[in-house]
């Protein structure tokens, strides 16, 4: 097999699911995660092409709230 599949279980709680990863033994580079909550439903999202350490604009992580929107922020500590 090309990739190994990691499955995550709580030790506490096992209402939270589980998080199921495949990871591409080439690189480590983890190819597919499925979560599965207790209900049974499972999401499934598959990556390909991606690209480590690139080089991003700090502008595509600007937000500016809507009008009218209460801005919460965390407790500093």
């Amino acid at each position: 097999a090309d990739s190994w599949v990691l499955r995550l279980v709580p030790k506490k709680d096992a209402a939270l699911g589980t998080l199921g990863l495949t990871v591409r033994k080439s690189d480590a580079s983890i190819a597919e995660a499925r979560i599965t909550d207790s209900a049974g439903t499972t999401t499934r999202i598959a990556f390909e092409n991606e690209r480590r350490n690139a080089k991003l604009d700090t502008a595509r992580f600007t937000f500016t709230p809507p009008a009218g929107v209460d801005v919460v922020k965390p407790p500093t500590y």
